[in-house]
C-alpha cells in the first residue's frame, strides 16, 4: 500500500496486464481509477467507450 485516507486507498502493483485483469477493473465502474500505465488507462477507456457507443 502506498497511501490510505478515508476517501481512497492508493497502491502499486507489478503484474502482466491481461484481458481478465482489464475486465475486472472495468467491472468496478467508477469505484476504480487507473493512474498508470498509460496503456492500461487507454484500454479501460476503450472498454467504456465501446459500451457507450452501444447506446
Amino acid at each position: 500500500m502506498v497511501k490510505e485516507t478515508e476517501e481512497e486507498i492508493l497502491f502499486s502493483m507489478k503484474l502482466f496486464i491481461t484481458e481478465d485483469f482489464v475486465q475486472e477493473i472495468v467491472s468496478q465502474g467508477p469505484r476504480v481509477k487507473v493512474l498508470q500505465p498509460d496503456s492500461l488507462i487507454h484500454e479501460v477507456k476503450r472498454y467504456h467507450q465501446e459500451a457507450m457507443d452501444l447506446y
